[in-house]
């Protein structure tokens, strides 16, 4: 069963891949759940836009990856 995730889930999603992209040495699915406190595949869900991200973990996602969570919603919604 695939849960129906709206367009801005993908869009976020979109923006943090984008942000992992532009890292000069972009972490492992595993290295930002180690950090999030959550599981590998649960972050590769998030970041595929496959799920929802609860706003707790978005921002834990965020902060394992250094970057702006304010910035990254900012950037999907434009």
């Amino acid at each position: 069963m695939t849960e129906k995730v709206s367009p801005v889930t993908v869009k976020i999603a979109t923006e943090l891949r984008v942000a992992i992209a532009r890292m000069p040495e972009p972490p492992t699915n595993a290295e930002i759940a180690t950090k999030a406190k959550i599981s590998a595949m649960a972050v590769g869900r998030y970041l595929k836009g496959e799920r929802a991200i609860p706003m707790p973990t978005y921002v834990a996602i965020c902060e394992a990856l250094g970057v702006n969570p304010a910035k990254i919603m900012a950037d999907a919604m434009k």
